[in-house]
């Protein structure tokens, strides 16, 4: 079953429980919080998680911050700064946070300095998507010219200009003199939730893949150079030891991009999981799409792709690789010119994957919405 990794952050006391419980309609926070992941543990600050929230299609893992507050933010730096180290070279999409909730209060009326910088921003940078929830909603009132959700709002757009949202939320029912208050926002916020989760996911895939990509070419060009300085055997004349150094550059080639090949197609398989058991879980409007479609309750059984399995060799087949490897040993070429001329390859290999991704993310995001061709 696919993981879902969400951050749930902002200060003590500004209603993350309540928005938690509200948005997933389960008791998460009273269960508890599990162990402290990043931070000073019980006794300081830190990120918590909760026991993940197990459904019929997902696990929703949430972690929650604890002790946020302004004397404690180089601590703070330290810990986000952990955590996006921690998840900045891994491949596993599972591991990945997939999306984040900063919490701020309507009542206090503020954000800090220090949120923006030492939390929100580098979050950003590093690649989450960060929606902001407007939390106790129901106490917006007028400081000014302006209420308090559009001054919050202007300054929220003005420091993170690539917010994914910003959404006012009531997590509970609240009775005052004027009336009964109704919980609100949830629906707009689930469905700000999936965009971004939808977004970062491809993003994210794409970059990684770049990555790995990348990574795979150059260890495939180092290999090849490591055979041809091998040299002929004692009893190996020239030619036939240039042949072998090419059947091994066509054998690595061939079993290097068969392992990037089968990583791409289970990171993309993880991520459209990803997607489709969180919007099963809790949005209304992906379930109501999804029967629209015919789609059953669940997540796909098979995720179908539309490109072929080896499409990574079909995205290489306009590079002549044997015929240049051939001609390059046949005429004897000096080490250096062997480098330069794979180093052709490795450049030409990799911009033929970038123009080829687009077409993989939009597959991905079809597969997201449910379709299945």
């Amino acid at each position: 079953m696919a993981n879902c990794n969400l951050l749930m952050l902002g200060k003590s006391g500004i209603g993350k429980s309540s928005l938690l419980n509200y948005m997933l309609g389960e008791p998460v926070a009273a269960v508890g919080i599990g162990r402290p992941v990043t931070g000073g543990g019980d006794k300081g600050p830190s990120l918590h998680r909760y026991q993940p929230l197990r459904t019929s299609a997902i696990d929703i893992t949430i972690y929650d911050s604890w002790g946020m507050e302004a004397d404690k933010a180089d601590q703070w730096k330290s810990i986000i700064e952990a955590e996006i180290s921690k998840r900045a070279d891994t491949s596993k999409v599972s591991s990945w946070f997939h999306a984040a909730i900063y919490c701020v209060s309507v009542e206090r009326a503020r954000i800090e300095d220090f949120e923006f910088d030492e939390i929100i921003k580098p979050l950003i940078k590093s690649g989450v998507n960060v929606l902001f929830a407007l939390t106790k909603a129901d106490m917006d009132r007028i400081e000014g010219e302006e209420s308090i959700c559009v001054q919050l709002e202007k300054l929220i757009k003005q420091q993170c200009p690539k917010n994914v949202g910003i959404y006012k939320i009531c997590s509970e029912v609240k009775q005052k003199r004027s009336g009964k208050v109704e919980p609100f926002g949830k629906e707009d916020l689930i469905a700000g939730l999936m965009n971004a989760v939808q977004v970062g996911l491809g993003e994210r895939v794409a970059l990684y893949s770049g990555r790995q990509f990348g990574k795979t070419m150059k260890s495939w060009k180092e290999s090849v150079l490591l055979e041809y300085d091998k040299g002929p055997g004692f009893w190996e004349f020239l030619p036939a030891h240039m042949e072998r150094v090419v059947e091994f550059a066509d054998s690595q080639f061939n079993e290097r991009m068969g392992r990037f090949n089968y990583w791409l197609i289970d990171a993309l398989d993880t991520a459209a999981r990803i997607y489709q058991g969180l919007g099963i879980s809790i949005s209304r409007n992906y379930t109501k799409l999804r029967a629209e479609l015919g789609q059953g309750a669940g997540v796909n059984e098979k995720l179908t792709w539309k490109f072929d399995d080896s499409f990574t060799h079909y995205a290489l087949s306009g590079i002549p690789l044997l015929n240049v490897l051939y001609v390059i040993f046949k005429k004897e070429m000096h080490r250096d010119n062997l480098s330069e001329q794979l180093d052709q390859i490795v450049s030409e290999s990799i911009g033929r994957f970038e123009k080829l991704m687009p077409d993989i993310l939009k597959q991905l995001d079809q597969v997201m919405l449910g379709y299945d061709g």
